[in-house]
């Protein structure tokens, strides 16, 4: 996507979903260990942000270095807020604050740690950036993030995992009104380890109820999680709110590719996983 389409699309009011205090205090406060001594960047904040608002009241107690965040400004110039140890500052970029440009990415790059909740369209914009850059993160996002082929190799490949919270959450809009979205999880590169519930199945295998994939015939379609039998060996293609469990005793394969059309109907995309024989 080029850095034009990114900029209107950061700038769409439909794809802005401010995180409430709340929210970013039930993730954040799992990565204090983690967080200490690190330069933070919130590239997608204003000071007003929850996100901001959460590190300038902990900044001592965290033991940062230092919080910088940027807030985009579509055709105008971008803000910057500053925490350090004496307070915080709000002054202007240079340009509009879009997260691509050269003045941001010098930030990305001075930084140890990107925060934030991105739009959702460019939720790959903002991983891949951060990625690239070598930074560790904690980004809230969709679980449908990983539908994406980039996104879900980096994610099996243990670049990134899912971090706490997960379930539905509340969200400021722009127009003060507030809205309940699913799916919602937050994504991270540090090695945290939320303690998840075992996936144990408990559905039984009949081949009518789990057709296989016109064509991928080794791989059967699994429309929910709890559809999962119990007592069938080979691949089996499952949402991806999969990842939400303890999946020891499972092995993931990978994704479905394409055409991904059961019995000449097109499916959503799912991860493959298959039980590990004992």
């Amino acid at each position: 996507m080029s850095n034009a389409a990114i900029s209107k699309r950061l700038g769409n009011p439909n794809d802005e979903f401010y995180t409430l205090p709340e929210t970013v205090e039930g993730e954040l406060k799992h990565y204090s260990a983690f967080l200490r001594g690190k330069r933070i960047y919130l590239p997608a904040d204003g000071p007003e942000s929850a996100f901001v608002e959460y590190f300038r009241e902990r900044f001592d107690a965290l033991g940062i270095l230092s919080c910088t965040a940027t807030q985009y400004a579509p055709g105008g110039i971008g803000r910057k807020t500053v925490i350090t140890a004496t307070g915080a500052t709000v002054e202007p970029l240079q340009g509009d604050g879009d997260f691509r440009s050269a003045e941001c990415q010098g930030i990305l790059a001075a930084s140890d740690c990107v925060i934030t909740n991105p739009p959702f369209s460019i939720f790959r914009d903002f991983l891949f950036s951060t990625l690239e850059a070598g930074k560790d993160f904690v980004f809230l996002g969709n679980i449908l993030g990983l539908t994406y082929s980039a996104v879900f190799d980096a994610f099996h490949a243990g670049r990134f995992r899912l971090g706490y919270s997960t379930g539905s959450q509340t969200f400021l809009r722009p127009d003060g009104s507030r809205q309940a979205l699913r799916g919602i999880r937050w994504f991270t590169s540090f090695a945290v380890s939320p303690s998840r519930p075992p996936l144990r199945p408990a559905a039984t295998f009949d081949a009518s109820r789990y057709p296989v994939f016109d064509r991928f015939p080794a791989v059967r379609f699994v429309r929910t999680v709890r559809d999962i039998p119990a007592d069938y060996p080979e691949a089996l293609a499952v949402p991806f709110t999969v990842f939400d469990f303890d999946l020891t005793g499972w092995e993931v394969l990978g994704r479905v590719g394409e055409p991904r059309t059961v019995n000449g109907k097109r499916v959503f995309q799912r991860a493959i996983i298959r039980r590990l024989h004992k």
